[in-house]
């Protein structure tokens, strides 16, 4: 996986949930302009919500899947925090974290380290180098951890 691609992973998660909150707002406020009809009850087959139970399901619905995504976030947060730890220059840290992880736009970078954006930009490709280095570290680990998996299942079946 490219090291960018990996470190983006919470700042689309957090678009995903955002245009979910928005739904949301949208279906409430769709409760609110929904009226209700009082008409006698009929017997029939088919039992049909009202829209404005249609609406109020749609929104629980939402908010069950809202809820998943703020937990999956959150434990990619901490992933990521783990992994940036990994990566030994404190600058270079430093912009992974604001930008991946706090999801700072480049200017609140600059001001907040007090360089120059044209400079925390060159200092952003460096540690996407030293990113990836981490990165590649992961998945020859990860890849020693399944082979090693496999060959105990293997022998395990075999006996």
């Amino acid at each position: 996986m490219d090291v960018k691609k990996y470190l983006s992973q919470a700042y689309f998660l957090d678009q995903k949930i955002n245009m979910k909150l928005s739904q949301k707002e949208e279906l409430k406020a769709r409760t609110m302009r929904i009226t209700s009809s009082l008409r006698e009850d009929r017997v029939s087959s088919s039992k049909q919500k009202s829209p404005m139970e249609n609406t109020i399901v749609k929104m629980v619905m939402l908010e069950q899947e809202i809820n998943r995504d703020i937990d999956k976030l959150y434990e990619l947060k901490n992933e990521m925090e783990l992994f940036v730890l990994e990566i030994e220059d404190p600058l270079h840290r430093a912009i992974i974290d604001f930008r991946y992880i706090k999801n700072k736009q480049w200017d609140e970078i600059s001001e907040l380290l007090g360089y120059h954006v044209r400079w925390i930009l060159k200092l952003h490709n460096r540690a996407l180098s030293e990113a990836e280095k981490v990165l590649e570290k992961h998945i020859r680990v990860s890849n020693t951890v399944n082979a090693i998996l496999t060959e105990n299942e293997t022998m395990r079946n075999s006996v």
